[in-house]
């Protein structure tokens, strides 16, 4: 996944700009981890499920 398509899904969820920024580092992070295999639904599920993770935790 590209920045710019995180960047759509959080404005369209209305994240606020450090919480996108936090999800996006914990996204690379898992993404470097797990080398983002599986094709893009797979990659996909991983992202909205640490994107859910990130968004309970908001404030």
């Amino acid at each position: 996944m590209k920045k710019e398509d995180f960047l759509r899904i959080a404005l369209e969820y209305n994240v606020s700009g450090d919480l996108h920024q936090k999800i996006w580092e914990d996204w690379e992070n898992y993404c470097h981890a797990k080398f983002c295999t599986g094709g893009i639904e797979k990659t996909l599920s991983i992202f909205l499920e640490i994107f859910s993770q990130n968004l309970e935790k908001a404030p």
